[in-house]
């Protein structure tokens, strides 16, 4: 997916009838489908193949022609249709084991990353939110890769979940001043915010709605 494709462009794409633009939406937000539809009570095999059924769905049904920025943020509405699939499915008879290629890796990192005790729609929310992080965070990398400093991010990048780290330990694992090392973490700083804000954007109707959402996703980061 080209950095360029906003959430908002590729659901418009995905409603046209793009099955790339499927792909990058389901990329984006695959898990935090399968986490949510884990926590409802699916079993892993059952949990991913729901999941890719929903965004197929989705597609087959022509549902995300009937999107638009107008309708507010793209989170609540992706969240309400992924409640009424979890709700068709629990209706339906289940027929035999199901199970998707991806399955194992998905388990694994629900195990890892998934905090026992949130209900299901914390869970949704709390991966939504780690998701756009990383959205964020590979955006800027991507800056940094075009311009040569990819080292430098790589080093720099972990002050973003983690202040602790001495700037002198980073100078001198880069060869450089801690003043300059100070002045580089600032821009990075300031680079990832941007493009987190950017990524909150895409999912929108508008910038008004930006920092409500920007608070909606540290609370649950932080499990409020």
């Amino acid at each position: 997916m080209a950095l360029a494709d906003t959430r908002w462009s590729l659901v418009l794409r995905a409603g046209a009838g793009s099955l790339g633009a499927l792909e990058g939406l389901c990329g984006t937000y695959w898990f935090p489908v399968y986490a949510y539809l884990r926590r409802r009570g699916y079993d892993p095999e059952d949990a991913s193949e729901l999941t890719q059924e929903f965004f197929v769905g989705l597609l087959r049904r022509n549902d995300l022609a009937k999107v638009t920025r107008e309708g507010g943020r793209f989170r609540s509405w992706l969240f309400t249709a992924l409640q009424r699939h979890a709700f068709r499915e629990r209706k339906k008879a289940e027929a035999g084991k199901r199970r998707h290629a991806s399955v194992d890796d998905a388990e694994a990192r629900f195990e890892r990353t998934v905090a026992p005790g949130l209900d299901p729609e914390a869970v949704f929310a709390r991966q939504w939110a780690l998701g756009v992080l990383e959205s964020a965070r590979l955006r800027v990398r991507a800056r940094y890769v075009e311009s040569g400093q990819e080292s430098l991010f790589d080093a720099l990048s972990p002050v973003l979940t983690d202040a602790s780290r001495p700037y002198g330990e980073l100078a001198r694992q880069l060869g450089m001043r801690e003043g300059a090392v100070k002045v580089a973490v600032h821009r990075l700083k300031k680079r990832y915010g941007e493009a987190l804000r950017h990524e909150v954007a895409d999912t929108l109707d508008g910038p008004r709605e930006i920092e409500v959402e920007l608070r909606s996703l540290l609370d649950a980061l932080a499990g409020r």
